[in-house]
């Protein structure tokens, strides 16, 4: 698809659909440091003393297809100024600093794959200022020339012309000044970084 120089703009775990419904029934596996990032396999013996494993089912074929191309767009195309589920939605497009491409697709595949590892939503946010001070929180300060090129309502949150501001704070991001609540905040603040989440 991105060969073809085609996004799909909405990709998200609703829109994958696997190509067959064929599963097998396999044994849980379990995931643990222990073992040096390897799936723990114990003895033989060891293995007699336990219980029966718990099983779970996977698909026989790895297939999958994309649906609701209602959105998606080919670089030629008009560029909408939202796209994405919120969830999904990489930096460049909440800041609209710079024409989106396929790479907004590529963070989305990010999102996702994080969700079905955890269970749970990488950004789990429902508002533009929320989202990036966590996406500052996992990767880093926004780069200076998105901040720059910013032209949404967030542009008043950079500070760029404050070298005291950006000397303390490492960011030109002005987090949590305009933040809706104080749970917005603490949220932002058990926020754990992708180091602190690697190392989880």
């Amino acid at each position: 698809m991105h060969k073809n120089k085609l996004t799909h703009t909405d990709l998200k775990p609703e829109n994958i659909l696997l190509q067959y419904e064929d599963l097998k029934r396999v044994p849980f596996k379990t995931f643990s440091k222990k073992t040096s990032g390897r799936f723990s396999r114990s003895s033989t013996r060891s293995q007699s003393k336990r219980p029966m494993p718990k099983m779970t089912y996977e698909p026989v074929y790895d297939k999958i297809k994309l649906i609701d191309m209602g959105g998606a767009t080919w670089d030629h195309e008009h560029h909408s100024t939202i796209i994405n589920t919120r969830q999904y939605r990489s930096p460049e497009v909440i800041l609209n600093c710079m024409r989106w491409n396929h790479k907004s697709d590529i963070w989305s595949i990010g999102c996702i794959l994080y969700e079905l590892f955890s269970g749970k939503f990488f950004f789990p946010t429902h508002e533009d200022y929320e989202h990036m001070a966590m996406i500052e929180k996992m990767f880093g300060k926004v780069p200076r020339w998105m901040a720059e090129r910013c032209s949404t309502e967030l542009q008043k949150n950079f500070i760029l012309d404050d070298d005291i501001h950006y000397k303390f704070r490492k960011t030109y991001f002005d987090w949590p000044r305009d933040s809706s609540s104080y749970d917005s905040v603490k949220h932002v603040r058990e926020f754990q970084s992708l180091s602190g989440l690697i190392d989880k």
